[in-house]
């Protein structure tokens, strides 16, 4: 050992003699290149004069310790061999000591140390590049006053005594505790992390036999304020625009960010200005995906470009001062097609809360195909058409359309467009196919059979219940109205199965159940009230209101009645589906299986495929009824800013 280490051994032998609970056991002269010794930790102070002589009793652990010295004023880190590395793993580890010494007299000016316990030595391996020879340690202080050396050595002993396990995420449920010990005084306003590589934080969980076990993990803590969350009771108004759930997170020390909405946020400076009484505020936009909820920001936007007051509570808040030539911001440009498109929507009875705005930049068809209508619709421009006879078109809007028909209006030699679903306005028949082929007298249909004609959903690829759930313009209030246009004669082979087919796409759209639901409702209040089909329409509507959570003790009692006459075999043919369904219904689940084996496969197969079938194989989970709304962008912003937090800490923690 050289006179340098062997003055950094004197000077940590002193520094830790001093609490009179350690014991230096240090060798000055020991020249192996993994340990120079090691520190015995005593519960008592002992008596160095010889009052008494310290014991095993007494003695609670033992600290493996390498001591270093290099001439400096101050050290960052010390430059450590790969194979010592490698050696002090695969010994358990051990507490670096590192003396920065002056040159002219080799007298100790910093002390620190690095805990190079098996998990921080094994990641510092694993951050070295293959041929490396040497890797850079990290240093921290090491302190000078007995009782703050004595608590270092004691945690820096439990740090090299537990080695920690990795911890599965499906085990977390089974733990019934968790506790961190660490040197440092935490202030848990801060964000930090615990257990990153180089520190000696000890991360110990309970399991449920009670043994306490250190694990492998890295603990990131970021405070509430940092994160989105709710101001309770705050509305946010401007002009005519307002804001009913506002939301903030703290972004550092000196600003914090107010969100109005998902895509319009307000960076607000804390210190004000001390001649002013101004503060700084930045304003953040982005589009949000649906259009209703776009336009509710921009529209707030142009309210206070145009010099309204932003109003908190009613109360006058604040008022926008462009800089500059600034008339206007920039971000408003996108608010006239906006409307355009809300104009077109309303036409077409498309709601603009299921409209996906931020698609069509993914989309020049459907772009090109709005930009016409607007041409049309709105400008009373001319339009051209490629085809010379009527047409369906359909504009994919994130894979859901709005379904059209253009018609040529040959007296005027000009095309005109309405929905596939303006039964008001539109006539359709179709030509039943016999199963020889022969083709018979069209029949007058309604737009729900075109839509689900055979051909056209081969061409789409999509079932019955798929194309009605990608359809934005279904025309809610005129599905009665539809089947009353077409005549008794012509309806009752297509009003049941739409009913069906209503249910099975609200299925699909979680978002759209209230609407399409409602829909299947009117529709089979109407069949009841005209073409009922013995227990089939009861069944409908229970099982639309059982979805709706809005089944009644009566409806209950009326299925029971229906439950009986099945069994009993009152519904001829159609007893053993009846008796199923409504035994899925009355929760009488351990009898479906029965009922259904005793069904012919044929029967039983198609029995799978009606929507009543869904909640049998869904029973035991609520059924979430969702109409459309931005509260998926809110849980996107969210997970946004906690990931950013976590990775800027996780960044921060391994030195990205």
């Amino acid at each position: 050992m050289s006179a340098i280490e062997d003055n950094a051994v004197r000077v940590f032998s002193h520094i830790i003699g001093r609490t009179k609970r350690l014991d230096p056991m240090i060798d000055t002269g020991d020249r192996t290149p993994l340990t120079d010794g090691h520190i015995e930790i005593y519960r008592d102070e002992h008596n160095q004069g010889g009052s008494y002589k310290l014991g095993d009793r007494n003695c609670i652990g033992r600290l493996t310790v390498q001591v270093k010295g290099k001439i400096a004023n101050s050290l960052s880190s010390f430059s450590m061999k790969r194979e010592h590395l490698e050696g002090i793993e695969a010994i358990g580890g051990v507490v670096l000591l590192v003396a920065a010494l002056r040159k002219s007299d080799l007298r100790p000016k910093k002390l620190y140390y690095a805990d190079l316990n098996v998990r921080n030595t094994k990641a510092l391996l694993e951050q070295m590049r293959d041929g490396q020879k040497t890797k850079a340690v990290p240093l921290r202080i090491f302190p000078r006053k007995p009782d703050a050396v004595y608590g270092l050595v004691c945690h820096l002993r439990e740090s090299q005594k537990n080695q920690p396990i990795p911890l599965e995420v499906s085990s977390l449920k089974e733990l019934t505790g968790m506790s961190l010990t660490v040197l440092r005084e935490v202030d848990m306003s801060k964000r930090q992390v615990f257990g990153a590589p180089g520190s000696s934080d000890i991360v110990t969980v309970r399991t449920p036999s009670g043994h306490d076990q250190a694990i492998d993990t890295v603990l990131y803590f970021v405070p509430e304020d940092y994160l989105l969350h709710d101001i309770e009771g705050l509305e946010v108004s401007c002009g005519d625009i307002t804001f009913h759930r506002i939301r903030r997170r703290k972004l550092n020390d000196r600003e914090v960010e107010v969100f109005f909405s998902p895509g319009l946020s307000f960076v607000f400076g804390l210190e004000s200005d001390p001649e002013t009484g101004d503060r700084d505020v930045k304003v953040n936009f982005h589009t949000q995906r649906r259009l209703y909820y776009a336009l509710q920001d921009l529209r707030f936007l142009k309210n206070m470009a145009s010099g309204s007051v932003i109003e908190f509570d009613s109360s006058p808040a604040l008022r926008y001062q462009p800089r500059g030539n600034a008339d206007d911001l920039g971000m408003l440009r996108a608010l006239r097609p906006f409307e355009d498109m809300e104009k077109i929507c309303y036409e077409f009875g498309v709601d603009t809360k299921l409209f996906d705005v931020t698609s069509l930049s993914q989309s020049q068809s459907a772009l090109e195909a709005l930009e016409n209508l607007a041409h049309l619709l709105l400008y009373k421009g001319d339009v051209r058409v490629n085809e010379t006879d009527n047409r369906r078109q359909d504009i994919d809007i994130g894979g859901l359309k709005i379904r059209l028909v253009w018609r040529l209006d040959e007296e005027k030699n000009t095309w005109r467009v309405k929905s596939l679903f303006d039964s008001d306005s539109l006539d359709y028949r179709m030509a039943p196919v016999d199963e020889n082929g022969e083709i018979g007298e069209p029949q007058m249909v309604t737009p729900f059979e075109v839509l689900c004609d055979r051909n056209s959903l081969e061409v789409e690829g999509v079932s019955e219940a798929e194309a009605l759930s990608r359809t934005l313009n279904l025309n809610p209030e005129g599905v009665t109205s539809a089947y009353e246009s077409v005549g008794e004669e012509n309806r009752s082979t297509y009003e049941n199965a739409t009913v069906l087919n209503l249910i099975k796409a609200a299925d699909m759209q979680v978002e759209r159940r209230k609407e399409l639901l409602d829909m299947a409702q009117r529709l089979n209040d109407w069949i009841l009230a005209h073409d009922p089909i013995e227990g089939v329409s009861v069944i409908n509507r229970a099982q639309i209101k059982y979805r709706l959570g809005s089944l009644s003790e009566g409806d209950t009692t009326e299925l029971e009645e229906i439950w009986m006459g099945a069994q009993n075999g009152e519904y001829g043919q159609m007893s053993l589906g009846v008796e199923a369904a409504t035994s899925i219904l009355l929760g009488y689940h351990d009898g479906v299986d029965y009922t259904l084996r005793k069904m012919p496969k044929e029967d039983r197969e198609t029995f799978r495929d009606f929507p009543i079938y869904f909640l049998y194989e869904n029973k035991g989970t609520d059924y979430h009824v969702g109409e459309p709304n931005n509260d998926d962008e809110w849980q996107a912003l969210e997970k946004k800013h906690q990931d950013e937090e976590f990775q800027a800490l996780a960044d921060d923690a391994f030195g990205k």
